[in-house]
């Protein structure tokens, strides 16, 4: 079921409250991605400092009962390739341009700088400056070892 450190599933599932109808719609509430966990609280008739607390407002026995409903939407992330990560990024970050708010970007610039994506990194390597390239003939005199070049 879940694990808490130092408790076997058996001791946790003793000390724990049954679920009840408030504690379902809760869950029901905090799954919906347009609500905020302060805001399913406060449709679900917790106090105002409850909301406030946010994660740490929301009972254990919904929290666990979240954890359930959610690990089938957990698999789908493990299933991703860096090709999909990187579409998720990009789709998140033009979405927030478009719309004209800054909403998640933190999150999807982590994921895009984890090393596996690295999508936001310098374009230019540090410590190498090229004042004027050299022309194509005098590459190709370097190439060819011509002594007047040296």
């Amino acid at each position: 079921m879940y694990h808490v450190q130092g408790m076997d599933s058996r001791t946790v599932r003793a000390k724990m409250k049954r679920p009840n109808a408030r504690h379902v719609k809760l869950v029901e509430d905090l799954i919906d991605p347009e609500q905020t966990i302060g805001g399913a609280l406060r449709a679900n008739g917790y106090s105002e400092s409850t909301a406030n607390m946010g994660l740490a407002g929301v009972p254990k026995t919904a929290l666990a009962m979240l954890l359930e409903k959610s690990a089938p939407k957990l698999a789908r992330w493990q299933t991703m390739t860096t090709k999909d990560y990187k579409a998720l990024v990009l789709a998140r970050l033009s979405e927030n341009v478009y719309e004209g708010r800054d909403g998640g970007v933190m999150s999807a610039k982590a994921l895009g700088g984890i090393k596996e994506l690295a999508m936001f990194q310098a374009e230019s390597q540090v410590g190498i400056v090229i004042v004027q390239a050299p022309g194509a003939e005098e590459v190709a005199k370097l190439i060819s070892g011509d002594p007047e070049t040296e």
